[in-house]
């Protein structure tokens, strides 16, 4: 990634500060936990195919394709992404970039309104913020966020940033030490939105976000690992 996304470092640290300061007090149903909207997890795809306009990925049976979805203002793609039994189990959008930055922007300050960042990745380097905020304090966490995205715009094409939903942050934070053992602790309703930057080899940039319920996805794991072979 290149310098025209370098500006919205400042951003970023307005967001950062979302780990230890914000709270969402959004009331979440046990019965209907939301991934995006009105969409929520174990949606069955029925009713998913009766409220949107989709298409059958051609490449991938478990997902549906929606178009021109507006979010933040804009317009996306919306990737809705099944298990076996047709249930919703996470919501991706992507889009262009646009040249001035705007929309990513815009999404970083969106996320960070109702979610707090715990962990970074790029291509060559990863990031633990639990970790760093626990053991060093809010200003090493800004400063190890802040060369940890110089790095990814220098030197890499992909950059993921993973954000959970403030409630399910607070709630644990003063029991863990990092991102591994906030997953384990967090409660199964804990959503996560997962930022990524991609950029080709001209600077085109695509913007993608990406609504799971972690805790869940890993619970479905653990179970599927307990099978007798």
């Amino acid at each position: 990634m290149k310098n025209n996304v370098r500006h919205l470092l400042v951003f970023c640290w307005l967001i950062f500060t979302t780990l230890t300061v914000c709270a969402d007090n959004t009331p979440y149903s046990s019965a209907k936990t939301p991934l995006y909207k009105n969409l929520y997890y174990n949606m069955p795809k029925n009713e998913v195919m009766q409220q949107y306009n989709t298409e059958q990925d051609p490449d991938n049976q478990n997902q549906l394709i929606s178009y021109n979805q507006s979010f933040l203002g804009f317009q996306w793609t919306m990737i809705l992404i099944f298990n076996q039994n047709n249930l919703l189990e996470s919501v991706y959008l992507e889009t262009d970039s646009d040249a001035n930055g705007n929309k990513l922007w815009t999404l970083l300050a969106a996320i960070g309104k109702n979610f707090s960042i715990v962990y970074g990745t790029h291509d060559s380097n990863s990031i633990d913020f639990v970790s760093i905020i626990k053991e060093k304090g809010q200003n090493a966490t800004q400063k190890a966020f802040e060369d940890f995205w110089l790095d990814a715009i220098s030197h890499s094409t992909s950059l993921n940033i993973i954000a959970i939903d403030n409630d399910s942050v607070q709630g644990v934070l003063g029991k863990v030490n990092n991102y591994m053992s906030l997953l384990h602790r967090m409660p199964d309703t804990a959503r996560q939105a997962e930022l990524v930057v991609v950029s080709d080899e001209d600077d085109n940039i695509c913007l993608g976000v990406n609504f799971t319920l972690p805790k869940k996805q890993l619970i479905n794991v653990q179970n599927q690992s307990n099978e007798d072979f």
